[in-house]
């Protein structure tokens, strides 16, 4: 691909962030993603779109179209460019960043809720990244990859899985591994997230397990190789330059 590096559009109808290899589009408002493009013949990889998160708070299910009030910001480092999307009502406020590389074809998607109403909440059943991918002859890759399903509910400490066709497909990864839906309840979604459960307090806040997406060509044995071993790198490079600068930053304030 081309050397692009990520970059991000924010208007008052859409949202957009891409590098060289994809470009993720959201609606605004409600804040859900609407587009995935991938390579240079811009690929749509949507069905349609996508859940963008949700979970439940005591019991009753929250996503984008709950939490009304809604703000989009940037975010930039050597590395990359984000989107930041904050959804907001009178219980919860949602952080999302969703973090494009620049030299890599993959982004890594935090989310963080935090209790801001006056009473203890109860969240469970997050889903942290949801992907209603629609390219034909998909199936799953579980077990170190070796196993293929057309679908399966995958709770395992495996750290990737992957989603892929003869042309190639998607690496969806959580460092610790968790709750990977993938073509399964829905048959058109791959969702990736936690059956854990947490009493926030009001005030406390909930920062989820970091997942990512990493997009490869061809043979997904290819791409572990070589591709998907250089994003892992550059994510620890990331991290080890994340905790240099607030080491300094703690000196200079000490």
């Amino acid at each position: 691909m081309g050397t692009m590096r990520a970059q991000t559009f924010i208007s008052a109808a859409s949202v957009s962030l891409r590098n060289a290899w994809f470009e993720r589009n959201w609606s605004f408002f409600p804040g859900e993603t609407v587009s995935l493009l991938v390579g240079a013949e811009n690929t749509e990889w949507l069905a349609r779109p996508s859940p963008e998160f949700c979970f439940l708070v005591d019991e009753l299910p929250i996503g984008p179209t709950e939490l009304a009030d809604i703000e989009w910001s940037d975010v930039f480092s050597p590395f990359g460019a984000g989107i930041i999307g904050r959804y907001v009502d009178a219980r919860v406020v949602v952080n999302t960043e969703t973090f494009a590389l620049h030299e890599q074809p993959a982004w890594l998607r935090r989310v963080v809720i935090t209790n801001i109403g006056s009473v203890p909440v109860t969240v469970s059943r997050v889903a942290i990244e949801t992907l209603p991918l629609s390219r034909p002859n998909l199936c799953a890759r579980v077990e170190q990859f070796a196993r293929a399903e057309e679908r399966i509910l995958w709770r395992s400490d495996e750290s990737a899985v992957a989603v892929a066709n003869a042309e190639g497909g998607w690496i969806l990864g959580m460092a610790q591994g968790g709750a990977y839906a993938l073509f399964e309840p829905q048959p058109d979604l791959c969702t990736l997230g936690t059956e854990e459960s947490r009493v926030l307090p009001p005030g406390k806040g909930w920062e989820l397990p970091e997942v990512h997406a990493f997009h490869f060509t061809g043979a997904i044995e290819e791409a572990l190789i070589r591709p998907y071993a250089d994003f892992l790198e550059t994510v620890r490079n990331m991290r080890q330059w994340q905790q240099e600068r607030l080491r300094a930053s703690n000196e200079v304030e000490d």
